[in-house]
């Protein structure tokens, strides 16, 4: 790990390393790139330049997975803010950790308009939406965009009553 620092090296460096090398983190990929270096052998990049490079979409998922250890549901609730795959919002997320850009952990409060539009689409109607807001004690355009916020922000929610 010396020679990788000494050669201008860093964390972020670390995660291109590993995403190129399908490494399991960036402590193996910076003793793997020291040891190389070591024996005067070149990386495939300059320090500092690996968010350059083009990524496989399997090497953006091993990035995402060194980025994010922690949050298994981060690629479920990325893929219900981009409105794409899991698989294709860790690839995504994970190409954004590579390019040095920050990964959004916390899913946005979905607009008023969304989460009305899914609150019907989920099979519930206005005698429903009147239910819940007796409920929930707000008004009834109210319990329309909490229900449908709530099932938006958390698919396997259920709420208070059923369409």
């Amino acid at each position: 790990m010396n020679a990788y620092y000494a050669a201008g090296y860093g964390y972020e460096d670390a995660l291109d390393l590993a995403a190129l090398w399908n490494s399991s983190d960036r402590n193996q990929a910076k003793t793997t790139a020291g040891t190389k270096l070591l024996a005067h052998r070149a990386l495939p990049f300059a320090p500092g330049q690996g968010f350059n490079r083009s990524y496989t979409t399997k090497q953006k998922l091993n990035a995402f997975a060194i980025a994010e250890p922690n949050d298994p549901q981060l690629g479920s609730r990325l893929a219900a803010l981009w409105k794409i795959s899991v698989t294709d919002a860790k690839a995504k997320a994970g190409g954004l950790a590579l390019a040095n850009q920050p990964v959004p952990s916390e899913h946005p409060t979905p607009s008023a308009g969304d989460a009305e539009t899914k609150f019907f689409a989920a099979g519930y109607d206005y005698a429903d939406a009147e239910k819940l807001a007796q409920i929930w004690k707000i008004d009834t355009y109210s319990a329309k965009v909490k229900a449908g916020q709530d099932l938006l922000s958390t698919p396997q929610i259920s709420l208070p009553i059923q369409p």
